[in-house]
């Protein structure tokens, strides 16, 4: 039985393993996304047929949050094979199948249609009144309790599955430090953070909803709602004095919580999202961007950047300097040192051990500047 595995994820080894286990097939040909250089459905759907499936397996990483999953099921049931299926790397395995997409998926992304255009309209009403004076000095109101600094960490970002990069050492490295200076801290997230030691920081997930993931964009701002209704009950548990939230695209949940509360806000802020959507990635919602950035802007009692070029920004965007605080980003010298030895990935990559290595640790986001990295070393070497 040819068995092909069309996978959505970087590494597909643990996919691998669990339809072997699953089919009884060892020889598995594997389609990355990533591989493929074109990004249209018809090229997509041209390049299955012609590998001639018995069994198609749509590969994701979890059911629970892969966005616009009503799609991919689609494309997994035009490719052509004999039998579809959809596996993620927890293990669920589920059989597609015409009818069951019709009678079930269909009406399902009819109700989506008209729900998030709805949702999407009383967001905007909502937005607008509490970006009026009325509406952030109501909520801005606190009563600031008295007692041990206790932190609730709120990360919020659609990003699933990460176990490498920038954000994943800032976040563990943050709430490290804070543990070593005896600070109680527990984290409300979107997905496990890795790195993070979960006997020494309680972590609390809240999976976005799997019914609102299909059209860009709106997923994120109708989360506010889920993330608030949950995020509510864990934190009058809990009671922390103090809410830090990790600045993401179309959230605003911080700022509501703090309210309810009627503790401090203090928003970590990295990057721009309007910037970014006027300078690389256009954002189809992009009155709900400007609305939701300026909105958690305002109401934040402390903001933190990491660059004094961030902080001059948000000066010049009408921020009061005196509530914007500049915390550089900084490493953990026991993980990142020049004195681990090196022998092993020189061998690993088969590198002498006379040659000089540049090595970049982190993603490759467009934020980033590698190519400018890139070009820099070689300057650098011929000087």
């Amino acid at each position: 039985m040819k068995t092909v595995l069309f996978s959505l994820i970087e590494d597909p080894t643990k996919l691998l393993r669990i339809l072997r286990r699953h089919t009884g097939v060892d020889e598995i040909e594997v389609v990355q996304f990533t591989d493929l250089g074109f990004r249209s459905t018809r090229k997509w759907l041209t390049c299955f047929r012609k590998t001639k499936p018995d069994l198609f397996v749509l590969g994701i990483g979890d059911v629970r949050t892969q966005q616009n999953l009503k799609f991919w099921k689609l494309v997994c049931l035009r490719s052509g094979a004999k039998a579809k299926a959809v596996v993620d790397e927890r293990g669920k395995i589920t059989t597609l199948h015409i009818a069951k997409y019709l009678c079930i998926d269909g009406p399902e992304l009819v109700a989506e249609t008209v729900l998030t255009a709805s949702a999407v309209c009383g967001f905007y009403g909502l937005l607008l009144l509490l970006n009026t004076g009325y509406g952030l000095k109501r909520l801005k109101e606190r009563t600031h309790p008295s007692g041990k600094l206790k932190v609730a960490f709120l990360r919020t970002n659609f990003w699933f599955g990460y176990k490498a990069g920038g954000s994943v050492a800032h976040i563990a490295g943050f709430l490290s430090g804070l543990n070593k200076l005896n600070v109680d801290v527990f984290c409300v997230s979107t997905d496990v953070l890795f790195g993070v030691d979960r006997t020494c920081v309680p972590m609390f997930l809240i999976y976005p909803w799997s019914f609102f993931n299909t059209f860009p964009e709106t997923p994120e701002l109708m989360y506010n709602v889920r993330f608030v209704l949950h995020a509510h009950r864990i934190l009058k548990r809990e009671k922390p004095t103090v809410i830090y939230q990790r600045y993401s695209a179309y959230n605003f949940s911080g700022a509501i919580l703090a309210r309810l509360f009627r503790i401090p806000f203090v928003l970590e802020f990295n990057s721009s999202e309007i910037w970014k959507s006027k300078h690389w990635s256009k954002k189809y919602l992009m009155k709900a961007t400007r609305l939701v950035e300026t909105l958690n802007l305002q109401a934040a009692d402390q903001i933190v950047v990491v660059s004094q070029a961030l902080k001059d920004d948000l000066i010049e965007f009408g921020i009061e300097s005196d509530k914007i605080l500049v915390n550089p980003n900084g490493v953990d010298p026991n993980k990142f040192s020049d004195r681990i030895p090196s022998s092993k990935i020189r061998r690993k990559f088969g590198i002498a051990s006379e040659e000089m290595v540049v090595g970049f640790s982190g993603t490759f986001g467009v934020w980033h500047g590698i190519p400018v990295l890139a070009e820099s070393i070689v300057r650098i070497l011929k000087q």
